[in-house]
C-alpha cells in the first residue's frame, strides 16, 4: 500500500517536471522565432545602408569630376583675366572678324545655290529648243555625243557646232548676268560608255572622252565665252548615266555634261 503511494506521488511529479519542459521548450521556439525577426530586420537594415554608401560613394565621384571640370575651365579663363585691356580688345576683334567671315560664307553659299538654280532653270529652258538632243536624268543634262563626234572621233561634226553657237550664246547672257565678285566656272564633263577603245589617238577612253571635251571647250572659247568660266574634265565610263549593257544605254553614257561649281 505504502508502495503504491510512492508511485502515484512520483508519477504526478514527472507529469510537472514534463509540463515545466514543455512550456520551457515553447519559449525557447518563441525567443528564437523573435531573435530570427529581428536578425532579417537586422539584415534589411545592413542592406539599406550598403546601398546609401553606394550612393554616397557614386556622389563623391560625379563631385571630383564637376570639379575637374572646373578647374579647367578656370585654368583656360585665367590666362583671359590676365590679358591686358589692349590684348582683350584685340581678342575682341578678332572674334568679330571671324563672325564677319562666317557670315559672309554663309551669304555666298547662299549666293551660289541661288546661281545654281538659276543656270539648272535656264539650261531647262535651253534643252526646250533641242527636244531628243540633250536629255534630262537623275537630275543632270546630258548632251549626246553622237549629236557632236562620229564613233571614236574628238572632231565636232557641223550639227554638233550649229548647237554649241546657240548654247554659246545662252552661256553669255548667262554670266553677264551672274552676279560679280563669285568664284565659279562650268566644267564640261567628257563620259564614254564602257566599250574599251585602243588607237594611236586615243589609247583608251581616258584620252576619247577628255579630248571630246576639251573640244567642245575650245569651240565655246572660240565662241566668246571667257575661258576662265570653263573646265574641261575626263570622267571615262566610270560616271554612266545608266546601267545596262545594251546599245541604248552605251548610247546615254556617251555624252557631255556642263556641270556649275566654285572654288
Amino acid at each position: 500500500m505504502g508502495r503504491n503511494k510512492l508511485l502515484y506521488r512520483n508519477k504526478y511529479f514527472l507529469y510537472g517536471v514534463a509540463t515545466a519542459l514543455v512550456g520551457m521548450i515553447a519559449l525557447v521556439i518563441i525567443d528564437r522565432g523573435a531573435f530570427e525577426g529581428r536578425l532579417t530586420t537586422r539584415n534589411s537594415e545592413f542592406k539599406l545602408l550598403e546601398g546609401d554608401l553606394a550612393r554616397t560613394t557614386e556622389e563623391a565621384l560625379e563631385l571630383e569630376q564637376h570639379i575637374e571640370v572646373l578647374k579647367k575651365q578656370i585654368a583656360i579663363i585665367k590666362p583671359l583675366a590676365a590679358l591686358s585691356l589692349e590684348q582683350q580688345q584685340q581678342l575682341m576683334e578678332s572674334e568679330r572678324a571671324f563672325t564677319q567671315a562666317q557670315e559672309k560664307i554663309m551669304s555666298l553659299s547662299l549666293v551660289m545655290d541661288n546661281l545654281k538654280n538659276q543656270f539648272w532653270t535656264r539650261l531647262k529652258l535651253f534643252s526646250q529648243r533641242y527636244p531628243g538632243m540633250i536629255d534630262y536624268k537623275n537630275g543632270r543634262y546630258s548632251f549626246n555625243t553622237a549629236l557632236f563626234f562620229a564613233s571614236a572621233s574628238a572632231d565636232l561634226n557641223d550639227q554638233g557646232k550649229e548647237m554649241l553657237d546657240q548654247f554659246a550664246e545662252f552661256l553669255g547672257q548667262f554670266i553677264a548676268q551672274a552676279p560679280l565678285g563669285l568664284n565659279w566656272f562650268i566644267r564640261v564633263d567628257g563620259h564614254t560608255d564602257d566599250e574599251p577603245i585602243d588607237t594611236p589617238e586615243f589609247p583608251s577612253n581616258w584620252q576619247l572622252a577628255s579630248a571630246r571635251a576639251i573640244a567642245v571647250t575650245e569651240y565655246l572659247i572660240e565662241k566668246g565665252v571667257p575661258a576662265k568660266y570653263l573646265v574641261p574634265a575626263s570622267f571615262n565610263s566610270y560616271w554612266p548615266l545608266v546601267k545596262g549593257e545594251g546599245d541604248q544605254s552605251m548610247e546615254q553614257n556617251r555624252r557631255i555634261e556642263f556641270t556649275l561649281s566654285h572654288y
